[in-house]
């Protein structure tokens, strides 16, 4: 899946929440990142500049969600192997086998794994068992998980797990101006996710 180099307005807060992370997963402590807000608000440009910028100093895996009537199994993970040139595959009888082979991907190597999933609002149950399982797993490990999604649209919000209702209060909020001058806000949150690593939530308002 190829990354296109996009132009970004005023977006300083939000990438400085995207930069910690992966500063933290660097020094082996993983992290699980939600960048979240309307269709059209710059979520994919926030993400794919962010992972074009690191490509030099992280091995970044890209793989996206389909607006499918009947969401694609595993359809990120698809998209990985795709482009992974035969190093890793999508095991059709065994999804744990999947998980793990793809764990193994992120966690080798000498820099820091980067693993990016767009519009997760349109994943199958399979793709949401497997951010689950790797939230248990990351928490000692060089990796940052970056996930896009939707908060605007009531039928894909009832796609979501139930981590969203579960995020703990704000740890830190903080706005910043973007050249029209309507505010946008980054906010981070720590949510077990029903696991240990701590996950960001970063949400923009236009």
């Amino acid at each position: 899946m190829k990354l296109y180099r996009p132009t970004l307005l005023e977006r300083e807060e939000p990438r400085s929440v995207l930069e910690e992370a992966l500063a933290v997963a660097r020094a082996g402590h993983g992290r699980i990142v939600s960048v979240e807000g309307e269709a059209g608000i710059g979520k994919t440009s926030l993400v794919v500049s962010f992972a074009n910028a690191h490509r030099h100093d992280t091995r970044v895996y890209v793989g996206g969600c389909e607006h499918l009537t009947t969401p694609e199994p595993l359809g990120p993970l698809r998209d990985i192997a795709r482009d992974s040139e035969g190093r890793f595959n999508v095991q059709g009888t065994s999804p744990l086998a999947t998980f793990e082979a793809l764990l193994r991907l992120l966690k080798s190597g000498r820099t820091p794994g980067l693993l990016l999933i767009e519009d997760i609002h349109w994943a199958d149950d399979a793709t949401f068992d497997f951010l689950r399982f790797l939230g248990r797993r990351i928490g000692e490990a060089p990796v940052l998980i970056i996930v896009t999604l939707r908060n605007d649209d009531a039928p894909s919000q009832i796609r979501l797990p139930a981590h969203r209702a579960e995020a703990a209060l704000p740890r830190r909020r903080s706005h910043a101006r973007r050249a029209s001058g309507a505010p946008h806000r980054a906010t981070a949150l720590r949510s077990d996710w029903r696991q240990p690593v701590p996950c960001h939530r970063i949400s923009r308002q236009w």
